[in-house]
């Protein structure tokens, strides 16, 4: 995947524009992973937080941290 490949090789500015369930949240993933390195994901919709939240959590020596407006009661 280019986009990958530009991001750890630091080959300047990316942009990636993708489809729906093009996979962009395993480019996040597989940085990191690859690189050892944290990466922040702002995730506008709180639904989606929740599940990007769960899949991170199946990757081995993750720490993942939602953060977000929801008020527990």
């Amino acid at each position: 995947m280019r986009t990958l490949r530009r991001l750890i090789f630091g080959k300047g500015d990316t942009l990636l524009i993708a489809y729906i369930g093009f996979g962009k949240s395993l480019i996040f993933y597989a940085y990191s992973v690859l690189i050892g390195k944290i990466t922040i994901q702002i995730i506008p919709l709180n639904k989606l937080g929740d599940k990007q939240l769960d899949n991170i959590k199946k990757i081995d020596s993750s720490c993942p941290v939602l953060v977000n407006t929801k008020i527990r009661s």
